[in-house]
């Protein structure tokens, strides 16, 4: 067995039961990349990317694994010629990797293949839910083309699995009759949900009121969208 080079909670997503663990998995489910090396036979890396912008939280997960390792800034490329600063964390550690899969159903390839956690109650979901919205999630306003009323949008990109059992979620734990489908996005194999209306704005005041450290600039817009 190699030497660690660095110490983190390798233990942490063993207990499923705290709503802070269960709002990191749901980030991670969106924004996490679960890789190995070619030389390794099982996976046992966890990576997160995001913008620089959001560095905060990547130091607040950080802190919340109990990690020493560093989060490393570099310039990428979006694909397109363009350049941007982005952040990044890794923890290589099997048993990370094996809690994951196990109670939150996490793997390699997840966006196209996430499926529900298997046992977390309504709360423990609500706070996985928060977290992957942070990741796969938009929360912004729209105007009809027929007036001039601004109303709420909420969308999530991920698998039709998953979306299906977040919609379902949603009409009974909310009691709405939603008229939303998991559609296919055009070209790829990702699907997503749309919520239009304000009718979604007391269940992303429920959802926000979850005490998780969730990305406060995106949770913000549920209060200056009803301005």
């Amino acid at each position: 067995m190699g030497i660690r080079k660095y110490s983190f909670d390798e233990h942490i997503f063993s207990d499923y039961t705290s709503i802070v663990e269960c709002y990191w998995a749901g980030f991670i489910a969106a924004d996490g990349c679960i890789t190995k090396r070619s030389k390794d036979t099982e996976y046992n890396s966890l990576t997160i990317t995001l913008g620089v912008k959001d560095i905060n939280h990547l130091k607040a997960l950080k802190k919340h694994l109990r990690a020493d390792n560093k989060i490393s800034t570099r310039l990428m490329n979006d694909g397109t010629g363009n350049f941007h600063k982005s952040c990044e964390f890794r923890v290589g550690n099997r048993e990370i990797v094996k809690d994951l899969y196990k109670n939150y159903n996490i793997t390699p390839r997840k966006s196209l293949t996430l499926k529900p956690p298997p046992s977390l109650t309504k709360r423990q979901f609500k706070a996985f839910l928060v977290g992957y919205i942070d990741g796969d999630g938009c929360i912004g306003k729209y105007k009809s083309n027929r007036k001039t009323k601004f109303y709420t949008r909420l969308i999530i990109i991920g698998t039709e699995i998953f979306l299906n059992k977040i919609l379902s979620f949603i009409k009974k734990e909310y009691k709405q009759d939603i008229k939303s489908k998991v559609r296919k996005k055009s070209k790829c194999n990702a699907y997503y949900v749309k919520f239009e209306g304000n009718y979604i704005i007391p269940i992303l005041q429920n959802l926000k009121a979850i005490n998780v450290p969730k990305l406060e600039r995106k949770w913000n817009k549920v209060q200056k969208i009803q301005l």
